[in-house]
């Protein structure tokens, strides 16, 4: 759940903040694996829930975002329908009256001011308020980090992140060598500077993204190489980013539910060489 920005946090009021949140984990579902979610300032009580879950909503709520993550190719989103229904709890359900030109002017405001504040107001990163997990040097990635509540911008509570810029010639490439710690899902995924993933039309040859395995029953980390580059390197078979032939672009990590109470996850190191050298170098 958030609420508007108050423009003293990362973004300068551009994007909103986390008040409330609650996964999986914390849900009831019933026999159908099905969950109710009871949207509310306050606690309505089990008389009124009847075997929803509550979350806890302000009056000032101006969002609520859900996220549904899926280990298979294509996404589940692209081969499968979540089915998400809303409703008021209580009150009188009025029919339908047309709206006024003043509401459909809102709208419209509305539907601008998000777009500018996504492209042509994007605020500059700044390095004295940039958060760790997200590093401003290129071809570096920051520390992975927990999302903290009330943080203005996009994450959730429940993941940690970890980010950076890439910056490359069309002969060189990036790698990338890390763990992924114990936690539900992980991946990566290449962005535009808009924050978009980059075409992932053309998966199977051109992959743009990837999800990471999560460490074994008796592992404490999965480590992981990667590479980033235009052309693919050759008598290299691990994991390849296609970066679109593009200079520069974000490279971000996802860790979903990491477990136990640690706040910071170990660093994702960072070299950057001639692509017909990384097979070779990863030989060392």
């Amino acid at each position: 759940v958030h609420v508007p920005g108050d423009g003293s946090g990362l973004s300068n009021g551009a994007f909103e903040r986390v008040v409330s949140d609650i996964n999986d984990a914390g849900i009831g579902f019933d026999d159908n694996d099905c969950y109710k979610l009871h949207l509310s300032p306050a606690d309505p009580g089990e008389a009124v829930l009847q075997g929803a879950t509550w979350l806890e909503t302000p009056e000032d709520a101006s969002s609520l975002v859900t996220r549904h993550y899926f280990y298979s190719w294509p996404p589940g989103v692209m081969s499968q329908q979540v089915h998400l229904g809303i409703k008021l709890a209580k009150g009188v359900q009025r029919a339908p009256e047309p709206v006024s030109d003043e509401v459909i002017a809102h709208r419209l405001d509305l539907a601008t001011d998000f777009i500018r504040r996504h492209t042509i107001l994007m605020p500059q990163p700044d390095p004295t308020s940039a958060p760790p997990f997200f590093s401003l040097l290129p071809n570096t990635i920051g520390i992975p980090q927990k999302w903290k509540r009330g943080e203005e911008g996009m994450g959730a509570v429940d993941i940690a992140y970890a980010a950076g810029r890439f910056r490359l010639e069309d002969d060189e490439a990036l790698i990338l060598k890390g763990a992924v710690p114990r936690c539900r899902f992980a991946n990566v995924v290449l962005w535009n500077r808009f924050l978009q993933t980059f075409d992932y039309t053309a998966y199977d040859e051109y992959p743009v993204f990837f999800t990471l395995d999560t460490p074994a029953e008796s592992e404490e980390y999965a480590p992981f190489t990667i590479v980033l580059s235009k052309e693919k390197p050759t008598q290299y078979t691990g994991k390849w980013m296609y970066t679109e032939g593009r200079p520069m672009g974000t490279v971000f990590f996802r860790f979903l539910l990491p477990e136990g109470d640690k706040y910071e996850y170990q660093r994702i190191t960072t070299t950057v060489v001639p692509v017909e050298d990384v097979a070779a170098n990863l030989r060392k």
